[in-house]
């Protein structure tokens, strides 16, 4: 009986190990891109409010996770420095930074970017 009770709960917990949070899923395949986006999104004035604290955290999240050493000289920067023109309105700057929540660091709470 303890034998059994043993392997169920060993399944168990293999399969607990398995499951994975949300937020640890890596879906940021292009971080030179998502530097150049935060930065642009960062650097552009019509990102305010709470879309350019979002923009921080997404900023220190990368930081803490890739360093801050980058080639700015790369394509894949570009293209993401480039999302935020200089004739963007603010509108479109918000609903940018909006649809791009769940990558390059966006929408993590404060405990996910800093873990304290």
């Amino acid at each position: 009986m303890r034998l059994i009770g043993g392997l169920l709960l060993a399944m168990a917990g293999a399969q607990t190990m398995a499951w994975e949070c949300p937020w640890a899923d890596n879906t940021e395949q292009r971080p030179e891109y998502c530097r150049g986006f935060v930065l642009g999104g960062l650097d552009s004035q019509k990102v305010v409010g709470s879309d350019r604290t979002e923009l921080w955290l997404a900023y220190n999240y990368q930081v803490r996770t890739q360093g801050v050493l980058y080639s700015d000289t790369e394509q894949e920067y570009w293209a993401g420095r480039n999302q935020f023109p200089a004739d963007l309105s603010p509108d479109a700057a918000r609903a940018l930074v909006t649809e791009t929540e769940g990558q390059c660091g966006l929408g993590r709470s404060g405990h996910q970017v800093t873990g304290w």
